[in-house]
């Protein structure tokens, strides 16, 4: 008989696959493992490698953001996602199917409470969790007319919290040995990057404690530098035939005299001051600043958005800046996941049988992004129903209304529908037709120029550069819309030549 051992009690049967039992059982665990002797105290280990080599706990991490680096960073990638101030909850719906009127006032009701709720704090508080690896938020929970509602988030200390064997949950209530599993219904996490192996998350600030220690040991020793060699030295000589108490006594002159600017010198003595030369103390500011560029690297993925140095392109700003935008998006998506946990509990405790709404980032951006793709496609001949502009743009029922099918999507120009065909005559009409003919063509042209002007904004590194590639693109002469401007011409001249 083939089989494993997975502990001393249980005997997995290779036989038996792929049986039913089989694929029902987990196998790899933990416990089968022994990893870090979960069994014997119930609550798994912190694995995070940096914490776990110096013996320290995560509370030392809160001592790190009073670095002026670490606290640039945090804010400012903050920041990128607490200033998207556009999000509404919209109500949940099956595939293919219009929301209930219980979905709908169930994102009305969570909309409500959450009206009470300082979401600008708890908002800030979820998105430590990058930095920390987690934020657990307790939600707390009130009687109103007959329903339970919401009546407050709050994020709890981390410390207070760690995780059982099967990554769930566990409250560390005094005295308790393994931690308590916390009720349903009552807490959500914020987490950045968990895993099975650590559900604690991934600790950016962690990544920071050697960075923060080197920097600070490097300006302890810039500062003693600075104070031995920064001042200006003062020099003395004594006279000729000076004795070990001529020479104290004038020792004790000259150190009075750096702190008061008086001194009294006896005869024949020499006094020079020497003021201090040279870039002996570059060497700890370039120190220093590897350091802060390692932090920055670690929390905002670049450093040009927070330390130029003197130097960069123009691009290569720009491309630090679409990293950092990045990471700003990936905390928007942890504040949505958040919310959305929060909406899942929410709708199992007020109203269980309808579908949970769910959190959506509402830019003003985005909308005009939105807007065009809408513009294109009903160009196109799509045709959009009403619900779709209510939930796109946050519009309601009675502030518009749809035209008849007839007049969206049937292929009409811009020009055709601005100017009434009945004012013009059949010559004026031809020539109408042929500018609608042409659009599309045109359209496509200057859309190529476009690109290519972009293209070398985004290659050129200096005005000059920029200048030349402009040349390049712009001083041919060659291309398909001038092509298209000599056919129209040409053809407006001889509609005149014939007409005149």
């Amino acid at each position: 008989m083939s089989g494993i051992w997975l502990d001393s009690h249980t005997f997995h049967n290779f036989s038996d696959a792929p049986g039913r039992s089989t694929l029902l059982s987990e196998i790899a665990t933990r416990e089968a493992a022994g990893a870090d002797l979960i069994g014997y105290i119930g609550l798994l280990p912190d694995p995070d490698p940096i914490l776990r080599k110096r013996g320290d706990s995560a509370a030392i991490l809160e001592e790190l953001t009073s670095d002026d680096q670490v606290c640039m960073a945090i804010q400012n990638r903050k920041l990128g996602t607490l200033l998207r101030r556009h999000f509404q909850f919209l109500p949940g719906a099956a595939p293919d199917s219009e929301p209930t009127a219980g979905a709908k006032a169930l994102a009305e009701n969570l909309q409500a409470d959450l009206k009470h709720i300082n979401l600008y704090d708890l908002i800030s508080e979820v998105l430590d969790a990058p930095y920390f690896g987690f934020a657990p938020a307790e939600l707390l929970w009130e009687p109103d007319n007959g329903r339970l509602r919401l009546k407050n988030i709050v994020v709890k200390p981390r410390a207070w919290f760690g995780f059982g064997e099967d990554n769930d949950l566990r409250f560390l209530r005094m005295g308790a040995l393994y931690g308590d599993p916390v009720p349903d219904h009552k807490f959500v996490l914020a987490r950045h990057f968990p895993t099975y192996e650590n559900p604690y998350g991934l600790r950016l600030l962690s990544r920071c404690l050697w960075p923060v220690a080197f920097k600070r040991g490097g300006i302890r020793f810039w500062t003693e530098f600075i104070e031995k060699f920064g001042a200006p030295w003062v020099v003395g000589q004594a006279h000729q035939g000076a004795t070990e108490k001529d020479r104290n006594r004038m020792l004790s002159d000259l150190t009075a005299m750096v702190r008061t600017a008086c001194a009294v010198i006896s005869a024949g003595s020499d006094v020079e001051i020497h003021e201090p030369s040279g870039k002996s103390g570059d060497l700890h500011l370039r120190y220093c600043d590897t350091w802060n560029a390692a932090i920055s690297k670690v929390l905002m993925g670049q450093t040009l958005t927070s330390e130029l140095y003197g130097q960069g392109s123009r691009a290569a700003s720009e491309t630090h800046f679409s990293v950092l935008e990045n990471y700003r998006d990936a905390d928007a998506h942890i504040v949505a996941s958040f919310f959305d946990s929060v909406a899942l509990e929410y709708g199992a405790v007020t109203a269980p049988d309808e579908i949970p709404p769910r959190w959506d980032w509402n830019d003003p951006d985005d909308q005009g992004q939105t807007a065009e793709l809408t513009k294109s496609l009903t160009e196109s001949g799509v045709t959009f129903r009403k619900t779709y502009f209510m939930r796109r743009f946050d519009l309601a029922d009675d502030e518009f209304d749809i035209g008849a099918e007839s007049d969206r999507g049937s292929g009409t120009s811009e020009t055709a529908l601005s100017s009434p065909a009945s004012g013009f005559t059949p010559d004026q009409q031809a020539l109408e037709d042929m500018a609608d003919a042409l659009m599309p063509e045109a359209r496509e042209a200057a859309a190529q120029i476009t690109d290519a002007i972009r293209a070398a904004c985004e290659a050129a590194e200096s005005y000059e550069e920029l200048e030349a590639l402009l040349a390049d693109v712009l001083g041919t002469g060659s291309g398909t819309l001038p092509e298209l401007m000599e056919r129209a011409m040409i053809a407006a001249r001889m509609w005149g030549e014939y007409n005149g």
